[in-house]
């Protein structure tokens, strides 16, 4: 079964290179866009974190509003699909590259 991963970066260097990672796992469809200037300045991200190993605690928790005025804008976004068995490696590998989430 195929999971929906989605992250902000704040440049298209960082998402590409994230892309380029998830390749590796043979994520599907995934896609790089420009995040629309506008819609950022309505919009708190905050840092991509995993919950643990196991596939009852995978998820996403916050640590603090990452979005501060003062820091460089989030500019594209990356979303795609990855198998179940590799969302936690693929959610690593965002996290290590320095993926956002949007806070809802």
């Amino acid at each position: 079964m195929m999971k929906n991963i989605h992250a902000y970066f704040k440049s298209e260097n960082d998402a590409e290179a994230a892309k380029a990672k998830l390749e590796a796992l043979r994520a599907a469809d995934l896609l790089v866009d420009e995040f629309p200037a506008d819609a950022e300045n309505k919009t708190v991200f905050v840092p991509l974190f995993t919950m643990g190993s196991t596939t009852a605690s995978t998820g996403i928790i916050t640590e603090g509003i990452y979005m501060d005025r003062e820091e460089e804008p989030v500019t594209h976004f990356l979303e795609g699909k990855v198998d179940e068995a590799d969302y936690e490696k693929a959610m690593q590998m965002l996290q290590d590259g320095n993926g956002l989430r949007k806070l809802e």
